[in-house]
């Protein structure tokens, strides 16, 4: 990805004149799907976009999840367009916990993902990916703040981050990939929701999630036998939200929010849910490419697995992906939600990719070094500082 531009270094470390090709062999497709054939068909396209076990993040679909992600390709390939995906992205870098909040090696890792995609599809079928990232401009507000001077802050930081991320897109010359704001969408939608209306909206709703886990919290009842469930259930909730999946969220937003008490990190959760409610009330997630049967749904993929215990009918015409290659580690972070640092490793490096806890305590001992990338009439600087040696 980056033998187009032009590569310089700025640091105050002492770093081996190896670093800048040992960053770049972790942007090469080097595990492309094997699959011994030249035809181009749904299910073999359907194969590439699921991944090998070194790029999915989970188990293998089973068989009909498989068929429906095959129809949907299928879709596509009779009127020869490109294949739609959509994927949701962190509007802010490490949640704007640390000093550094634009882009990193991360981010460079997150779009070669799309980018060794479009490039395997293309080699069967030329109109390739068309890949749309929202970014979750008003999720971060939603998550992170409570008033207003906080939630200016929070787009003044996200603004950094997007801005930056657009250029390194640009300047890579991913046209494939469009970026949008979530914000932009919302003024899309049949409702045209405002930014103000959109999270009156939310902070409206999330009562009442609020209570469904309060209720779930001080008694024994199944999640489904109760009135809050039924109160939620009308906003559009897809399934009842289990004990175990409440735990999943308010740990998550440990990240975000390390001192915040269990009703607080309930009530951020219970914000998050009332988003994504909304967001999928308003179908944010929507194709711009129409067949003889209507708009053709997106495949939607992900960086973030989906919590143990959600409903089967969400993981239709989803993939999920690591940002960082890996055969035998479960391991990943999304891009957003952290940076990647360069391991010191004998005469080389490797990429390791750390999330905001771990980053927390490594900080003091990273060494700051930036990458300056050039090219098409752009300057974008990259972050890609030197860890402690494991």
């Amino acid at each position: 990805m980056l033998d187009t531009v032009d590569v310089s270094l700025d640091c105050n470390c002492r770093i081996q004149p190896c670093f800048v090709d040992a960053l770049k062999r972790h942007l090469v497709d080097n595990h492309p799907l094997v699959i011994g054939t030249t035809t181009a068909d749904a299910p073999v396209i359907a194969r590439i976009l699921v991944g090998s076990k070194q790029i999915r993040l989970g188990a293998q679909p089973d068989a009909e999840r498989l068929v429906h992600l095959t129809e949907l390709i299928r879709r596509y390939m009779r009127i020869g367009a490109p294949i739609e995906m959509h994927t949701m992205w962190g509007a802010t870098k490490a949640y704007a916990q640390f000093e550094h909040k634009g882009v990193d090696a991360l981010d460079l890792l997150g779009l070669r993902r799309f980018a060794c995609l479009n490039t395997q599809v293309k080699q069967l079928y030329p109109p390739g990916l068309k890949v749309r990232i929202c970014r979750e401009d008003i999720t971060e507000v939603v998550l992170t703040s409570t008033t207003p001077q906080q939630a200016s802050e929070t787009r003044a930081l996200s603004r950094v981050y997007g801005g930056q991320f657009r250029d390194l897109n640009g300047l890579l010359g991913l046209d494939f990939i469009n970026i949008v704001e979530e914000s932009e969408l919302a003024a899309e939608m049949p409702a045209q929701l405002p930014y103000e209306a959109y999270l009156r909206r939310i902070r409206n709703n999330a009562g009442a999630f609020f209570r469904y886990w309060l209720k779930l919290h001080t008694t024994n009842f199944a999640t489904q036998d109760i009135d809050e469930f039924y109160e939620v259930k009308k906003l559009g909730l897809a399934g009842p939200v289990t004990k175990s999946q409440w735990d999943h969220y308010i740990e998550r937003v440990r990240s975000e929010h390390p001192k915040a008490d269990l009703a607080e990190r309930a009530w951020h959760s219970s914000m998050y849910l009332s988003n994504a409610v909304t967001r999928s009330s308003l179908k944010f997630v929507h194709g711009t490419t129409s067949d003889d049967r209507g708009t053709i749904p997106p495949i939607r993929s992900s960086f973030v697995p989906y919590p143990p215990g959600t409903p089967r009918k969400l993981y239709m015409g989803r993939v999920e992906y690591k940002v960082k290659d890996s055969k035998h580690s479960k391991k990943t972070v999304a891009p957003w939600s952290g940076y990647g640092l360069m391991i010191p490793r004998s005469d080389s490096y490797v990429l390791s990719a750390v999330g905001v806890r771990e980053y927390r305590e490594l900080q003091e001992v990273c060494s700051p070094v930036v990458l300056r990338l050039s090219g098409m009439g752009r300057s974008v600087a990259v972050r890609a500082d030197v860890g402690p040696v494991h």
